[in-house]
């Protein structure tokens, strides 16, 4: 079994992701950085599960968060193996995306 396991939303969300910098810069080699960057964040999860920070106002009191770039995974720390939910751009309106009623 391996160490850690992507959603089917978050393999989505990585492949557009990997994708959209490919196209953008022009550059495979760019995009397979990216990608590296993003396994090399992923085993140091699975090492590590519970350095993410919470966001509990948003994703209640399991999931937790971790930057690559500019991107966030949100991953459960307590899945086995670890489980990443959702990858998504920083910079996106979270309250919004995150939004639920209590």
């Amino acid at each position: 079994m391996p160490p850690w396991v992507l959603s089917p939303l978050a393999h989505t969300e990585l492949q557009k992701i990997l994708e959209h910098i490919a196209q953008d810069s022009g550059s495979t080699a760019i995009a397979d950085k990216v990608a590296g960057d993003f396994t090399t964040a992923l085993n140091t999860l699975t090492a590590s599960p519970g350095i993410g920070w919470r966001r509990k106002h948003l994703t209640g009191p399991t999931i937790r968060w971790w930057r690559v770039h500019s991107y966030l995974l949100l991953y459960n720390p307590e899945a086995k193996p670890l489980c990443i939910i959702r990858i998504l751009h920083g910079a996106r309106d979270l309250e919004r995306l995150f939004k639920w009623d209590h």
